[in-house]
């Protein structure tokens, strides 16, 4: 779970400061995309989620029985982004890994998103999806990347994030090769933020390669 939050939260970066513009991301001109409301009754279970996730603590076996107990009541929530935000967040605090991917994967098929695709591979390599399924799904992922590089100058805070994330998903869809070039962008990088994120991502990609 450690190892899946560092890598969620490297990449939430990536694809929220480059602006994801690929254009599966985008709605079509004659999709109407209108915003759910929230009811009185999916607010009620709501604000009790949020109340329970500021009283408990995850790592207490009571605590997570009280969280899936909730699970119940999060279902019945009517407003669809809101309901499988908190599915989702509960799934992962849970470790209840099949259970995120196959919600993932309807994410996936009714508005695929780069964020949502990097979550599926990361999903399939803890499930222990084989090889070729998880490069294949890195390949997506670093394709996504590299078209996103081509529209940000190299002097925009969200270059380097970008840059890495590519380098990252090239060396997990298999390409060896590029480890050195991931060494030598970490070497380069002077933030000390950025670089510790990119140290720590980068050590667990080689630890889950080898």
């Amino acid at each position: 779970m450690k190892k899946y939050l560092i890598l969620t939260i490297l990449f939430s970066t990536v694809f929220t400061i480059t602006g994801c513009s690929n254009a599966q991301e985008i709605p079509k001109k004659n999709e109407v995309v209108e915003e759910q409301k929230i009811s009185l009754s999916d607010d009620i279970i709501i604000q009790k989620y949020r109340t329970l996730m500021n009283d408990i603590d995850i790592h207490n076996p009571k605590s997570k029985e009280k969280l899936k107990n909730i699970l119940l009541d999060v279902k019945k929530i009517q407003a669809q982004n809101e309901r499988e935000k908190i599915e989702m967040n509960i799934y992962l605090s849970l470790d209840m890994y099949q259970e995120a991917y196959e919600l993932n994967k309807k994410q996936l098929n009714e508005r695929p998103t780069q964020a949502k695709l990097f979550k599926h591979c990361e999903l399939m390599q803890i499930l222990k999806y084989p090889q070729n399924d998880l490069r294949s799904c890195q390949s997506k992922v670093a394709e996504g990347i590299r078209n996103e590089l081509k529209t940000i100058p190299k002097d925009d805070p969200a270059y380097p994030y970008a840059k890495w994330g590519y380098l990252l998903a090239m060396y997990k869809s298999g390409h060896g090769e590029y480890k050195e070039q991931m060494e030598k962008f970490i070497n380069s990088t002077t933030d000390e933020t950025m670089k510790f994120q990119f140290q720590g991502s980068y050590e667990m990609a080689i630890e889950s390669n080898n």
